[in-house]
């Protein structure tokens, strides 16, 4: 079943209602875009009988077919995001608050799995051996 609601504190209570009114719910879906989805999960979730709410951003548009997906080569890369940027100029005031954390985080997290991968095969048997 589909709510559509606004993302404001008038729309969060009639939205949190159409979701009781409806009755237990196992996934609820909520697509108003990062990070604003995240916010509103986190402000409404303990209320609802939900279990589990995921955000899904511009996913429904693309299944919709109001937005076209990145080329493959693109989506390959990663880099999506930067492809909707370029796409959708109207994204940057959004995510220029969001999008240097995000590239910190990122790099910070390719050279700990990096480091990882290091670690993990130098500690596998004979991989320091000279023959």
């Amino acid at each position: 079943r589909s709510l559509f609601r606004d993302a404001s504190p008038n729309g969060d209570l009639e939205t949190r209602h159409a979701i009781r009114q409806a009755g237990r719910c196992d996934l609820l879906l909520v697509a108003y875009g990062a990070p604003k989805q995240e916010r509103w999960i986190a402000r409404n979730l303990d209320g609802l009988d939900v279990g589990i709410a995921i955000g899904v951003g511009g996913v429904l548009d693309f299944m919709a077919g109001r937005v076209r997906r990145a080329p493959t080569w693109i989506r390959d890369a990663g880099l999506d995001w930067l492809y909707r940027l370029v796409k959708q100029p109207s994204r940057w005031k959004r995510q220029a608050s969001t999008l240097p954390a995000f590239v910190v985080l990122s790099l910070f997290e390719a050279a700990r799995h990096r480091a990882a991968h290091v670690f993990t095969t130098a500690s596998r048997p004979g991989a320091f051996r000279q023959d």
